[in-house]
């Protein structure tokens, strides 16, 4: 830990059978002369005046004055107290959550400040209710008050539970500086802030899916349930390559819907997203036949080509035309003679495709970026395995023992990655993996099964939608 990380940090103990079920952790103390001396010639190396005492005089610096240095030091970050423990057995837990109480600096107690809170956990309770819990920062919040939670408006707080000792109690309410469970908060999500949003919690980026999974359920009857049960838990990218336009025109050729739709769709800047343009008169056609289109198109856009989502691209609407709404001499409207919202809705997914297959895209794939820290004498097969992953390496830095690799793996191999990584390594090596940018896939485009009418298949699509839309003029 002193060569990678800092050489501040100082063991509050000994250990012994280190590795195996029957280690045991030994807190020091100020009778181990070892322990202490150890100690001071830390905390010295950030106070002259401790330094100073210790080498005139060694039993001048008492024990207790050693322990309030020591907390004082590990507050600012100074120094390090390592402790050691056990997961399986539970020795050394004790001592660390002693030091934890002693050496950790407590949350300031402002209960009476404005009400600030971060929820940091979602969970379902036995009636299927949500229970959202929380860091206090400061306010009190109480049963039947209504915060502000995210951006989504005031909720009742319903329940308080209060979490203290390794137990959660009942209360009426949750101060700062403690942790509680809260009912009532329906609309709650991880990150969201209730009340005033705290500084220290913010800046919080929650990275964009890089990676997909199919779910279904094993009886089909069975799917309300499965969609109920991964809405609780709760998104390959192609972009087009060049311009291409596309129109279906009212009583012309095979089109049957009662609209005329031109689209032009020409890639914009990586990151700029998805903008819809009019190249019409906006008073051309009703606002409402306008909107139809372009919502659509951005429901056709989901899905692209090749199943995957087109983003940054700019649609121009370059032709419209309708029928006027046409009535008989009794007055009754008449769908099959008057263009309606679901005629433009219908029809703009077939030139969205046509004006994709015009200008083509190419598909992205997300590319994460990697640090892997292992022993030196494992290179060659950790370099190895990279290169079966189709990842790019930079040169590695040897520091001592052990060596740093980093660079950029495809995201789809980041899960494999994670997995050989400790076979090539001897459970020595560890990874570091986050999300870095999205590069052009290289050979065929995989493709993505669709969950649209497909209108990339013209015949079909239109016996779909027809079918279901009922036949028009």
């Amino acid at each position: 830990m002193a060569q990678r990380l800092t050489p501040a940090v100082v063991a509050m103990g000994s250990v012994s059978q280190l590795g195996t079920r029957a280690a045991s952790f030994v807190l020091g103390t100020g009778a181990d002369a070892g322990f202490a001396a150890r100690l001071i010639d830390v905390l010295a190396g950030h106070d002259d005046a401790l330094l100073a005492a210790y080498v005139d005089d060694e039993t001048a610096v008492s024990a207790s004055d050693v322990r309030l240095q020591l907390a004082a030091q590990t507050r600012r970050a100074l120094v390090h107290p390592v402790f050691f423990g056990s997961a399986v057995t539970g020795a050394g837990v004790t001592a660390l959550m002693a030091g934890i109480t002693e050496l950790l600096p407590a949350a300031a107690d402002d209960s009476d400040g404005p009400v600030s809170a971060a929820v940091f956990k979602v969970e379902r309770g036995p009636a299927r209710e949500k229970i959202a819990y929380v860091r206090m920062f400061s306010g009190t919040l109480r049963v039947r008050d209504r915060p502000q939670l995210g951006s989504g408006g005031a909720r009742k707080v319903t329940g308080i539970r209060v979490l203290h000792a390794g137990s959660d109690l009942a209360q009426a309410s949750v101060s700062a500086g403690q942790i509680g469970k809260l009912w009532g908060l329906a609309d709650a999500r991880l990150g969201d802030a209730i009340g005033v949003p705290h500084l220290a919690a913010g800046g919080r980026h929650f990275a964009p899916p890089t990676l997909e999974t199919i779910v279904v359920p094993v009886r089909p009857a069975d799917r309300a349930r499965l969609h109920d049960a991964l809405t609780m838990l709760a998104e390959q990218d192609p972009r087009p390559l060049g311009a291409g336009a596309a129109a279906e025109v009212m009583h012309e050729g095979e089109n049957p819907f009662l609209a005329t739709v031109g689209l032009r769709i020409e890639p914009a800047p990586a990151g700029a997203g998805l903008e819809f343009r009019l190249g019409v008169e906006l008073g051309s056609m009703p606002l409402a036949f306008i909107k139809a289109v372009e919502e659509t198109v951005t429901v056709s856009l989901r899905e692209g080509l090749h199943g995957w989502q087109v983003s940054d691209a700019i649609v121009t609407m370059t032709q419209s035309g309708y029928a006027p709404r046409q009535s008989h001499a009794h007055g009754t409207f008449d769908k099959s003679m008057s263009s309606t919202a679901g005629d433009f809705r219908n029809l703009t997914p077939l030139v969205v495709m046509s004006a994709l297959r015009q200008g083509g895209t190419r598909v992205f794939e997300p590319v994460h970026r990697f640090s892997l820290e292992l022993p030196a004498d494992t290179l060659a097969p950790a370099l190895s395995l990279l290169a079966r992953l189709r990842a790019t390496v930079r040169a590695p830095t040897i520091r001592g023992a052990s060596c740093l690799l980093e660079g950029q793996v495809p995201a789809a191999c980041v899960h494999e990655l994670e997995q050989r990584l400790p076979g090539v390594t001897r459970g020595e090596g560890t990874a570091d993996c986050a999300f870095d940018r999205y590069q052009p896939v290289s050979g065929a485009p995989p493709t993505r099964q669709r969950s649209d009418h497909n209108p990339l298949d013209r015949k079909e699509y239109l016996l779909r939608v027809v079918r279901r839309a009922g036949s028009p003029a």
